[in-house]
């Protein structure tokens, strides 16, 4: 669309290149006319025609292709400039956008020299325009010789090929930062298509690099932390775990060498168990460590992760056998248990800065796993060991049972064979006092604890008694009440032989001249408290009676097994002269 002057301009030009010539010819015309009319000219009709036909025709005609070419002129012009116009703003809005773009967009001369320069580029970098334009375009690129050599192949490529696209590489800022970037490189031709120069995009991508290196970093601590927890759990003893840990934990993080010490409280120091492409343990070198001594020391006295990216002169580092292997990096790493610090790995390598503070929480989360795998092992051997023992003594108690139990058949065997009552009587005390122990041992043999129910074993106990002591026509029925209370085996055989007395004793007395009686034992415990009340509805006690002046050799036993080796109390009462109680208290 032409601007309205250029447009009425246009508009008049087309009227006149027609009105024009066809004016000039009516005016040929009428002159012809008047003249030959009014001037006395010759009025020859040829001549006439002659004349109309050059002026009239011939000169409309000239002047016609005469504004015609104008006119062409004047709208190639017109459309020249519309078209200049509309570049110009084409170009206009892709330099704005280009300058506006958050992208790098920088254009290079044909010796890599910097001609322009967007605001993204100065984002990015931090130089303004007037300091970068005019420098090379090399000053941007990190100086490493893997980043110049990746520019060398970058600009065969793009002669070869004419462009390269994504390609990433690193540069540096103004400040000296590293910035990660994705590239872009393609070449400018000029209308013959010879190279002028080339333009470069590029994309800062560093928090993208950022994440990737952290999810890399965190793949590796997983890798890690699995590779340890596989070989610990498919090791039979702390050794080989440790080895087997080790070798993995130095494979998944690319180190030289490591040593793992575990802490012996004897000599109160961390002794060398097992090491990796350092040293040999024949015979071991730096056998242990001390607290304090070199980093390892340091690491065990502050209980932390300690890492040197350069070994260097790095006071921390006292010993020698670390510079002898050639170690460049090093850490060390404790391992922990659920409640202390059992022992400390020590890591290097021959390249410096593998090790870094930004392990720490890795090689933490390793010496933790590595501390309480390690500490599960012990566990589990303990309880082995003490699965063993226990049914060792499963074992032990039950041979004592069996001849305890022989005992008792040998003295029952007698007692059948004498005629003396006083004898039989003794012997029949002895057979249920050599049950009633017996009967300890047998709930020991079946349990898998060193403990003795001893509500359990009341029951036996009555059983015993019972069985015993109770005339076949009385009809005497014993309960034994109370949750399960459980007691160290020495204090459940004292505790045994005395309910044994107690309870023979109220059976023999209680009952005498009765066809029926009940016998009730309650057992209770409140904190370390154990109460045991014996109770029957028989006679009750005799007048005047003192426990501690009866000449009764069973409670003479039971009084001295309660003070001697329970340490408790024992008390008897009766109730209107009906039915006994007696109270025993100890603590566990």
């Amino acid at each position: 669309m032409l601007p309205r002057p250029e447009a009425r301009w246009i508009a008049r030009l087309r009227w006149l290149q027609w009105g024009g010539p066809l004016g000039i010819a009516v005016l040929v015309i009428a002159y012809e006319v008047i003249a030959r009319a009014l001037g006395g000219r010759p009025t020859d009709l040829w001549w006439f025609l002659g004349e109309t036909a050059v002026f009239g025709i011939a000169g409309p005609a000239a002047a016609w292709w005469l504004l015609r070419r104008l006119l062409h002129d004047l709208e190639l012009r017109l459309e020249a400039e519309r078209r200049l116009s509309e570049l110009d703003e084409r170009m206009h809005f892709l330099a704005t956008v280009a300058n506006d773009s958050a992208d790098a967009i920088i254009g290079l001369d044909a010796q890599d020299v910097i001609r322009s320069w967007n605001r993204g580029a100065q984002a990015i970098f931090g130089y303004p325009s007037e300091e970068i334009l005019g420098r090379p375009f090399t000053d941007l690129l990190s100086p490493s010789e893997e980043v110049a050599e990746g520019w060398r192949r970058i600009k065969a490529s793009v002669a070869s090929e004419g462009s390269v696209h994504h390609h990433e590489t690193v540069c540096v800022g103004r400040d000296g930062r590293r910035i990660d970037v994705d590239l872009t490189l393609a070449l400018v031709r000029d209308a013959e298509g010879r190279v002028i120069g080339s333009s470069v995009i590029m994309r800062d991508i560093s928090r993208r690099r950022a994440m990737q290196r952290q999810l890399q970093r965190r793949n590796r601590e997983l890798m890690a932390l699995y590779a340890v927890s596989a070989a610990i759990n498919q090791a039979f003893d702390v050794d080989e775990a440790l080895k087997r840990a080790l070798d993995r934990l130095l494979e998944v993080l690319d180190l030289d060498g490591g040593r793992v010490y575990l802490w012996d409280p004897r000599q109160n120091e961390m002794v060398l168990r097992v090491s990796h492409g350092m040293v040999s343990l024949q015979p071991p070198l730096e056998p242990s460590v001390r607290p304090g001594e070199c980093l390892c020391g340091l690491a065990i006295d502050r209980e932390e992760t300690l890492v040197v990216e350069d070994l260097g002169d790095d006071p921390r580092v006292s010993r020698s056998v670390c510079r002898e292997f050639g170690f460049l990096s090093c850490a060390s790493v404790p391992l922990r248990g659920t409640e202390q610090m059992i022992g400390i790995m020590h890591l290097g390598s021959m390249k410096p800065s593998v090790l870094q503070a930004e392990d720490l929480t890795l090689l933490n989360s390793l010496g933790r796993q590595m501390g309480v795998a390690l500490e599960n092992m012990r566990l589990r051997e303990e309880a082995r060991r003490a699965a063993a023992l226990s049914t060792l003594i499963q074992e032990m108690h039950h041979r004592i049972k069996n001849n305890l139990q022989t005992v008792a058949d040998l003295l029952s065997l007698e007692m059948s064979q004498s005629s003396n009552p006083d004898a039989r009587q003794s012997l029949r005390d002895s057979i249920t006092r050599i049950k009633s122990i017996a009967a300890v041992h047998q709930l020991l043999s079946l349990e898998q604890l060193r403990l003795t129910d001893i509500t359990a074993l009341a029951r036996q106990v009555c059983e015993i008694s019972i069985q015993h002591l109770v005339h076949p026509d009385q009809h005497i029925t014993a309960e034994v009440r109370g949750p399960s209370i459980y007691l160290p085996s020495k204090q459940a055989t004292a505790l045994a032989l005395v309910m044994n007395e107690l309870i023979s004793n109220a059976l023999e007395h209680a009952f005498v001249g009765l066809d029926r009686g009940t016998l009730l034992v309650e057992l209770a415990q409140e904190g370390n408290e154990v109460r045991v009340t014996i109770r029957d509805d028989g006679h009750g006690l005799a007048p005047g009676f003192d426990l501690h002046r009866s000449k009764g050799l069973g409670l003479q036993i039971a009084h001295t097994l309660v003070e001697k080796d329970l340490n408790g109390t024992l008390s008897f009462r009766s109730h209107n002269g009906r039915g006994t109680e007696v109270q025993l208290v100890f603590y566990k």
